[in-house]
């Protein structure tokens, strides 16, 4: 089962603030739609994403996500801090070796 995500956005959890960029868990935040666990529109946050396939995503826990619209203000920062980012796929999947 693939759940939806709107209005999400890429967290960083407070305890990683001071963790080096590759070892930082990515975690993603937003309402959540079609998860019987939680009312349509509820948040919620994600646990590690362990892989990404375009609009897909797979987490730690094996909940896989298809990823709406994103959150206007994380859009607005993204559009102001990266350059070139592809809204067909994006996050980028970490590399085996910890590498962006």
């Amino acid at each position: 089962m693939i759940y939806r995500l709107e209005c999400w956005r890429i967290v960083i959890p407070e305890e990683c603030k001071y963790t080096a960029p590759e070892l930082v868990p990515l975690l993603v935040e937003g309402a959540v739609y079609g998860n019987p666990r939680f009312e349509d529109g509820d948040p919620i946050t994600t646990s590690s994403v362990v892989e990404v396939s375009g609009r897909i995503i797979t987490t730690y826990s094996g909940s896989r996500y298809r990823l709406g619209e994103v959150d206007p203000r994380y859009k607005e920062w993204l559009d102001k801090n990266y350059l070139g980012w592809d809204p067909e796929n994006p996050i980028r999947e970490r590399r085996k070796n910890g590498g962006q």
